[in-house]
């Protein structure tokens, strides 16, 4: 990694190439979007444009063959979102400026969609019920089925024919695809940011990432949004699932905080991973109340770890 690394940086010509040809080698295209927030991160935001116009043209082809939506997941929520919020890191040298703009990326994206596609309530209603239909019929026509498949069918059938479940899950389903896409980008970032740690700092990405914190602005805006959502303002929730990612990404950065005081973190990181995983969706609401809490009264000046120079 060290030596293709120094390789990228070298030369525009070495970055945009492997940009490029990562853009157009099938499940490695994430590659492509690593190179670019390295060099942003590096170089700035002129370089990093430069390597973005070679990085968007395997999703340009794609596009043109007929899978338009690439221009959406590959390039708006892709390629051109890693190298704004790149730019946001590089400037602000802050993971919580970065998930807040990523926040307001998000929002206005799915503001765009509501404004623009008419009912996309009802469209996601009718996506849930014609997907039913198509499980129903796969399972007639493969004739018996495992345990496992039976159970999912039974609990997919029952969560259709409660109307108010379906309702919900189509008032979100655009804001939590908006939040994975978005995720998978900053994912993206994270890489480039470590490969960058790697070859000039490999100790200062991990006082980044301890510091993650939500200020209680932020929290405030939360707690209001869904209230009011509660309330029937029903378009919310489809912006609630972009206003958590910030907060999950605090919650796990205080849990390393404060689990790297002890001998034993790499035993209680292993833990608190399988739990997050295991015992989900509960585990995710004791991480975002636990990031809440933090949004208000600062736990890792009590009970975390403070890096030099925060």
């Amino acid at each position: 990694m060290r030596k293709f690394g120094e390789f990228i940086l070298r030369g525009r010509l070495q970055a945009a190439a492997m940009a490029l040809i990562f853009g157009f080698i099938p499940l490695l295209g994430w590659v492509s979007v690593v190179i670019l927030a390295l060099v942003t991160l590096r170089k700035g935001a002129l370089e990093g444009a430069l390597v973005l116009i070679w990085a968007v043209i395997p999703d340009i082809v794609w596009a043109a063959m007929g899978n338009h939506m690439v221009l959406v997941y590959g390039i708006v929520c892709g390629s051109f979102f890693v190298w704004l919020m790149a730019c946001v890191l590089r400037y602000t040298v802050s993971w919580g400026m970065v998930l807040k703009a990523t926040a307001i990326f998000g929002i206005i994206g799915v503001i765009a969609v509501h404004l623009f596609v008419d009912d996309i309530s009802a469209y996601w209603v009718a996506q849930y019920h014609s997907y039913y239909q198509e499980l129903v019929k796969a399972a007639n026509e493969s004739g018996a089925l495992t345990a496992n498949d039976q159970a999912r069918m039974n609990a997919f059938a029952s969560a259709m024919q409660q109307q108010g479940v379906v309702q919900f899950m189509a008032n979100v389903s655009t804001g939590v695809i908006g939040a994975f896409l978005l995720v998978g980008s900053l994912f993206n970032l994270f890489l480039g940011r470590w490969w960058q740690a790697v070859l000039f700092n490999p100790e200062g990405l991990r006082s980044e990432l301890y510091t993650i914190r939500m200020n209680y602005i932020a929290a405030c805006v939360l707690l209001v949004s869904t209230f009011v959502a509660y309330l029937g303002w029903k378009w919310l929730y489809d912006l609630v699932p972009l206003m958590l990612v910030p907060f999950f990404a605090a919650g796990i950065s205080l849990v390393h905080n404060i689990v790297s005081k002890s001998k034993m973190w790499l035993f209680l990181l292993i833990v608190f991973y399988g739990g997050l995983i295991i015992l989900s969706p509960y585990s995710l609401g004791v991480l975002l109340v636990a990031a809440l809490v933090d949004s208000f009264f600062d736990l890792r000046r009590r009970y975390g770890v403070i890096p030099r120079g925060v």
